[in-house]
């Protein structure tokens, strides 16, 4: 990073999301969807975003843990992540006879 210029900033990254679903019976999996963040540089001016590890939105996810990291960089090499989690719980209504 170049200490010169400041990082971006991001704008609206989420926290920790948890979303608790009820898996139907031959069900997986649920849509999930959260707002992408934005960023800016040090003079205000919205800079390009992109996901560095996991999945755009919306997107079908099981039960578990996902990470997803989005980064911001300037023209003058200075970065920064916005990093979070999804976290899918899931219970199966499935009948066993």
């Amino acid at each position: 990073m170049n200490a010169a210029v400041p990082p971006p900033v991001f704008h609206e990254c989420p926290n920790k999301q948890t979303l608790s679903i009820d898996l139907a019976e031959g069900e997986a999996t649920a849509l999930v969807n959260w707002s992408e963040p934005t960023a800016s540089d040090h003079n205000g001016n919205r800079i390009s975003v992109t996901l560095a590890e996991g999945t755009y939105p919306p997107v079908d996810m099981g039960p578990g843990m996902t990470e997803i990291v989005y980064e911001a960089s300037t023209e003058a090499g200075s970065r920064s992540t916005c990093e979070f989690f999804v976290e899918v719980h899931g219970k199966s209504l499935m009948n066993i006879n």
